[in-house]
């Protein structure tokens, strides 16, 4: 298979449903020479490039003899990078570009200019033509655009080798969509053990009525961090953010922690969370120092960081997730930083973790299995009563996969004496028809548009509900967890909250 015709499916997939998408692309299963490439493009399941918005129009420029500033017009005009360039290339002829190639040129380390990488991008780049450049890009900055994601590959898979979902899903649990169609065309069935060093997506919890939560429970402190899967062996330690990146270099206290610790190996499920001088839990605004400072040494002086372990998916060569919870919490035994427990009453447990400043509590169900990938009913999350405020939208992104084509980011705000001031980003609580309007209504507003983000004129309003407010080490405020309620044409922007309002809530 060659770019050119990946190019021309993906053009063709991109105002599609995934409904339609999947019945297209299994239609022409059997004439993909290549279908593990493929399924590895489709899944983006290809290294991290080091590579920003900024500097792929740096490397288009470069490669097309162009100014930055003519390639990041383009991509304002259409919105897209990726349909930029399309629109600033006329050369009619499609490459010889094959799927290896194209996948090899995504998997390139684009950290710099001057090297091998930027020669081979220049040479394959100047092959394509508008079409193939187009979805070349937008592959390349990991925002295709096409409506196709995991669930819909997954579906996909299903459909073309006649398996059920939850087999798929199963099998998910444990390997790559890539792993899995490499071993449904050899007639393998895949793997159902956890693999050191092989990331596995986390289970994850819910919001949920008091009356239904589980019956058979254990309480835990929730902790205001960020969730983070260690592997250790003998050999080496990994340590995954919650989308399967190593983020060892951010974390190397951490990893001196766990190397003391005497077990041969493990796959442990933690919270890794900012603290104070006196070791109590800090906000967890201060964690981006850590995830985003270039200077690991300064960034660990700044925001020193502890771990709290609650749940162990191995231990010495042992998979533990199809056993219940109660089993797999003895099975850590006396492994040290677990998160704090309890099996007494709800009332005081909480009421205690939120005098030693963490978020909330955890509820979960002892008899439950580790559910990979999962919101799951057996885990539930009990935090303080949230706050609602009326904020005016100040920015948007598109988002990824099916919502790719309408934003689903937006930089929201409230009044301050000025203007505006942002308190946040908001992700969560649209139904699929709400951004598709938003995005229309916000179009017009655009006033710039820098590394992704549309700055817009500030005229739709939101209600947006909150867990709590913090309040920055710049003085500046932000919403923990923002989510839409509804958007109020009702409203005018000199009726929404104001900072103060905001600071009131602190």
């Amino acid at each position: 298979m060659t770019l050119a015709k990946f190019a021309r499916l993906n053009e063709s997939l991109e105002f599609l449903t995934p409904t339609q998408s999947i019945t297209m692309i299994k239609n022409d299963w059997e004439s993909f020479s290549d279908p593990i490439t493929l399924t590895k493009i489709l899944t983006l399941d290809y290294p991290m490039n080091n590579l920003g918005n900024k500097r792929a129009i740096k490397w288009i420029a470069s490669s097309m003899g162009v100014f930055d500033d003519d390639i990041e017009r383009a991509a304002s005009v259409h919105l897209d990078l990726g349909d930029g360039v399309y629109s600033y290339d006329d050369n009619k002829e499609y490459s010889n570009v094959t799927l290896k190639q194209f996948l090899r040129l995504l998997s390139i380390n684009c950290n710099k200019m001057d090297s091998d990488s930027f020669r081979l991008f220049d040479e394959y780049f100047n092959q394509m033509n508008p079409l193939e450049k187009k979805w070349f890009v937008r592959y390349w900055v990991r925002t295709p655009r096409n409506g196709i994601q995991s669930g819909t590959v997954k579906k996909l898979i299903s459909k073309i080798y006649n398996k059920k979902m939850i087999v798929i899903n199963k099998h998910c649990k444990f390997n790559s969509l890539t792993e899995i169609v490499d071993c449904y065309m050899n007639d393998i069935t895949p793997t159902s053990n956890l693999r050191m060093g092989v990331f596995v997506p986390p289970m994850l919890a819910k919001s949920m009525k008091k009356k239904d939560w589980p019956k058979q429970q254990v309480l835990e402190y929730k902790y205001d961090g960020a969730r983070y899967q260690i592997h250790k062996t003998p050999e080496t330690i990994i340590i995954f953010n919650r989308k399967g990146k190593i983020v060892n270099k951010q974390y190397a206290d951490i990893i001196e922690m766990v190397s003391n610790w005497d077990y041969d190996s493990f796959i442990i499920d933690t919270e890794i969370y900012p603290i104070n001088d006196d070791d109590s839990p800090a906000p967890f605004q201060q964690l981006g120092t850590r995830i985003h400072s270039k200077n690991h040494a300064e960034a660990a002086q700044k925001c020193p960081v502890t771990l709290a372990v609650f749940d162990c998916l191995m231990l010495d060569g042992k998979t533990l997730i199809d056993e219940p919870l109660s089993l797999r919490i003895d099975a850590m035994g006396e492994m040290p930083n677990q998160a704090v427990r309890s099996y007494d009453d709800f009332e005081s447990f909480y009421s205690q973790s939120i005098a030693l400043g963490f978020e909330g509590i955890m509820i979960k169900n002892t008899k439950a299995m580790y559910d990979t990938g999962k919101r799951s009913k057996h885990w539930v999350k009990y935090k303080p009563p949230r706050i609602d405020l009326d904020v005016v939208i100040l920015g948007a992104r598109y988002g990824d996969g099916k919502n790719g084509h309408v934003f689903s980011s937006f930089d929201i705000g409230v009044i301050n004496d000025s203007g505006f001031d942002k308190i946040g980003c908001l992700g969560g609580g649209f139904k699929e028809i709400e951004l598709v309007m938003l995005t229309n209504k916000l179009k017009p507003l655009t006033t710039s548009y820098d590394n992704g983000t549309f700055t817009l004129l500030p005229r739709v309003v939101l209600t947006v509900t909150a867990d709590l407010v913090s309040k920055n080490r710049d003085n500046t405020y932000a919403l923990r967890f923002p989510r839409m309620k509804c958007i109020r044409d009702d409203k005018p922007v000199t009726e929404i909250n104001t900072i103060d309002d905001v600071v009131m809530l602190v």
